[in-house]
């Protein structure tokens, strides 16, 4: 609804719409395996303590010799260790989640 008016209809209803494939797979085992090796191996992320990381070491060097595609669990990992670390330099960053009240 938010693009209504601003795009072409026949664009903005069309059922068959998906997304734009990236090559991650590719990325984790070539350029990208070193920074996020650096991620995993960082003191901060090891004592985080919500991250098995042997488990994601593992991962990360089968996914690099092509033996798994472990790419959306890499990015996911990633994501979420970059979101946490905006939180931690900046608290306000993320709000809370609202208290419910029986």
């Amino acid at each position: 609804q938010a693009m209504r008016g601003l795009i072409p209809e026949s664009v903005r209803t069309r059922k068959d719409k998906m997304g734009f494939p990236t090559p991650m797979a590719a990325w984790f085992r070539g350029p990208l395996h070193e920074p996020v090796r650096e991620i995993v191996n960082s003191r901060e992320f090891r004592e985080r303590g919500i991250y098995n990381v042997p488990a994601i070491e593992r991962d990360l060097e089968l996914h690099r010799h092509g033996e798994i595609n472990a790419d959306t669990q890499i990015w996911d990992i990633v994501q979420w260790e970059k979101i946490a670390r905006m939180a931690k330099a900046d608290p306000g960053l993320i709000p809370s989640a609202p208290s419910v009240r029986a």
